[in-house]
């Protein structure tokens, strides 16, 4: 099906960043010069494309938090500035559509303020 398809295709890619491109850009730049590179990518990513590397890392965003952003110096305010909403709109609108097509249900539907 597709989501098989596509999930082989990230995967796949997935693993040529971790065993080729990110050893290069470590071998060839210095923390301080990939840093601000870094930075900007993520400042212009699309919320559910951020939402999707934090749910990827940990889907309670707890490792993303602790391993992530520690290595990263990224202030721990800026979970809830920046990168708490991407996951929870990431959930909301990848996540909980991915469950209800595989059980076959309609997401569950929030009401209220909250």
């Amino acid at each position: 099906d597709a989501l098989s398809t596509y999930e082989e295709t990230m995967l796949k890619h997935f693993e040529v960043e971790e065993t080729t491109a990110l050893p290069l850009m470590r071998a060839y730049f210095t923390p301080e010069e990939i840093s601000p590179v870094q930075r900007k990518i993520l400042e212009d990513a699309p919320e559910n494309a951020m939402g999707a590397l934090i749910f990827a890392t940990s889907p309670d965003g707890a490792k993303f938090r602790s391993d992530f952003m520690t290595v990263r110096s990224i202030p721990s305010f800026v979970w809830y500035l920046a990168f708490k909403g991407r996951l929870a709109s990431y959930k909301k609108d990848v996540v909980a559509k991915v469950e209800a097509i595989e059980s076959g249900k309609e997401p569950a539907k929030k009401s209220g303020w909250f």
